[in-house]
């Protein structure tokens, strides 16, 4: 096991888990966003995948070798309260007979829900933060308010294009910085020869090293 992070910080790892899976030697088995384990098969990479700042990046999310996707400068420059999103758009070939897509990504976060903690939810409002932890966080109705601002900002957001626009069809939470990880996500195909898809997150959030397509599942 290989435990890595780009932060000048300690970690206790105080539970292990190894799950056991059976499968055909040209299947990887990765967990989907529940945790449940899933076969693919015939992984390629997508032939177009462009992010919000229009730069192709297919290149960068083709294989797992290291370099691996970010923001872009200029997306990151223009971020602020009112527009703090990011996305790569993908246009994936159906499958003949198919009517689902399964997608595979290696990817881990940036330090930026790092410092969002500890910069600013803890360090910005000093002493306070210390009744926020021990009191207020501790109500049903503000623990419930901090759960729908992190899902609907935080994570992974994965839509695809319909008639009237983008709907969103699967999500995933954020992962952390440590290491990388291996996830999949089944999603609905569209009519005609492709469906178009767009992973939405806020900017910075993510390193993207791989994104493959399945032939199979």
């Amino acid at each position: 096991i290989e435990v890595r992070n780009e932060a000048l910080e300690t970690h206790y790892i105080n539970h292990l888990e190894i799950l056991e899976t059976r499968h055909l030697r040209d299947e990887l088995v990765v967990p989907d966003q529940r945790g449940n384990p899933i076969s693919l098969r015939g992984l390629s990479a997508p032939v177009v995948a462009r992010d919000r700042s229009g730069r192709d990046v297919a290149s960068l999310v083709a294989s797992a070798d290291g370099s691996v996707f970010s923001t872009a400068n200029v997306t990151l420059a223009r971020a602020d309260s009112s527009d703090l999103e990011d996305h790569i758009d993908l246009v994936i070939p159906n499958q003949a007979g198919g009517d689902s897509i399964a997608i595979m990504f290696r990817l881990r976060n940036s330090l930026l829900n790092t410092v969002l903690l500890y910069d600013n939810m803890l360090a910005a409002p000093g002493a306070a933060s210390l009744d926020w932890l021990g009191k207020d966080v501790q109500r049903i109705s503000t623990a419930i308010d901090l759960g729908r601002w992190y899902e609907k900002h935080m994570g992974m957001r994965i839509s695809v294009l319909r008639d009237d626009g983008y709907h969103e069809v699967a999500r995933f939470s954020d992962k952390g910085p440590i290491a990388f990880h291996d996830i999949a996500v089944v999603i609905p195909s569209q009519k005609g020869n492709s469906t178009r898809v767009r992973l939405a997150f806020v900017a910075d959030d993510w390193r993207i090293d791989r994104i493959a397509i399945a032939s199979s599942f």
